[in-house]
């Protein structure tokens, strides 16, 4: 498992995760982050926190982004829509798991809206469907 520590604006000091790998990244608070993209999930003003990270994707194709809080992904032409979605309640991995068609290079991954500063996250190449 690796720690890395999220920051309010995408750039060289945001940290660089890969797939095949469980990250615990540090948030700040959310009024301190400026994101990509306005978040389309509900955000929290007061006592929330937030950041970003780079996103590797080495090869186009469907992948799975596991959390445990709520994130958006972001490329260039704008926030990713999600192709499918499933999660747990009281699981103590990260339990939403959200199916997405990514292309290659490095995204955008904006985590905002929650109460906790940390949040544990992995993205995983999905099986292929014959």
């Amino acid at each position: 498992m690796s720690r890395s520590r999220c920051v309010g604006a995408l750039g060289l000091a945001a940290p660089l995760i890969r797939p095949d790998r469980l990250y615990v990244l540090s948030l700040a608070p959310q009024q301190d982050v400026h994101f990509v993209r306005p978040p389309e999930k509900r955000r929290f003003d007061d006592g929330a926190y937030a950041g970003l990270a780079r996103l590797r994707i080495p090869v186009a194709g469907m992948y799975r982004v596991s959390l445990d809080r709520p994130f958006d992904v972001v490329a260039s032409h704008g926030i990713v829509e999600s192709r499918d979605f499933g999660g747990r309640h009281g699981c103590g991995a990260p339990r939403k798991i959200v199916l997405y068609a990514l292309p290659d290079g490095v995204l955008a991954l904006q985590l905002s809206g929650d109460v906790s500063p940390r949040v544990r996250v992995t993205v995983t190449r999905a099986p292929q469907r014959g």
